[in-house]
């Protein structure tokens, strides 16, 4: 045999087993091979204990997990989502400024919005205090509106709140506060005509708005609250959901 003929021969052996070896990693046969028998079946060297171990987990993910029903398991617990999990735990000057606020949210609502809770825009970053939309959170110049008997409107908030709208608007639409996401939820019924303030929820809280929103003012300019409306005989409460 020619040395040409020879040379290629031997680099037709090594791509097959390159090919080979590849084959049966994605197989599991070389993991299977390692964890048994503690031997490499390519290069044929002894493999530690802990590579062993390593290979015989990785045989029975790939294999036994779905015939003992652990798939579920298995996928639960694997490496990429114990990184996900690390990578969603609050960070040391994340978490001596939220001691700082007044009203810090908890751990996992932090995570969640950070991207709002740490901009200047929406929250005091040393105390936390909101920082409201301007202009009453009104998109445009609210007009004069009448509401109709027999109503219903509804309020995410207590009582004490004077922001309120025609109920079943959706909630992304009133661009709330976040600490609204856990507020209790109130529907009025209109016991007699009455004019308010109207327009449409500006976009804040990186929150879309675009909602119906009202509120009515008293004669000296201060906004009523629902308790007053209720007291004043314009609404009556109808439910609440805690």
């Amino acid at each position: 045999m020619s040395t040409e003929a020879t040379l290629d021969f031997v680099n037709q052996q090594m791509i097959y087993w390159q090919s080979e070896t590849v084959f049966r990693e994605v197989l599991g046969v070389g993991a299977f091979y390692r964890a048994v028998y503690g031997v490499d079946s390519v290069s044929g060297k002894h493999i530690s204990d802990g590579q062993r171990l390593l290979d015989g987990a990785l045989v029975l993910t790939q294999y036994g997990a779905p015939v003992l029903g652990l798939a579920k398991f298995a996928a639960r617990f694997a490496p990429s989502k114990v990184v996900s999990s690390a990578e969603r735990q609050i960070n040391a000057v994340d978490k001596l400024k939220l001691e700082k606020w007044s009203y810090p949210p908890n751990e996992a609502k932090y995570l969640k919005y950070k991207a709002v809770y740490d901009n200047p825009k929406y929250y005091n970053q040393t105390t936390g205090d909101i920082n409201w939309p301007p202009n009453n959170g009104f998109s445009g110049t609210p007009k004069d509106t009448i509401i109709k008997e027999g109503s219903l409107l509804d309020r995410y908030g207590e009582p004490r709140g004077e922001f309120f709208s025609p109920k079943d608007v959706p909630y992304e639409m009133r661009a709330l506060a976040l600490h609204s996401d856990e507020a209790n939820y109130y529907v009025y019924r209109v016991r007699e005509d009455f004019q308010v303030k109207g327009g449409t929820a500006a976009p804040w809280f990186d929150r879309p708005g675009g909602g119906t929103q009202y509120i009515k003012y008293h004669s000296n300019g201060k906004p009523y609250t629902m308790n007053e409306l209720v007291k004043e005989g314009f609404i009556k409460s109808v439910s609440i959901r805690e």
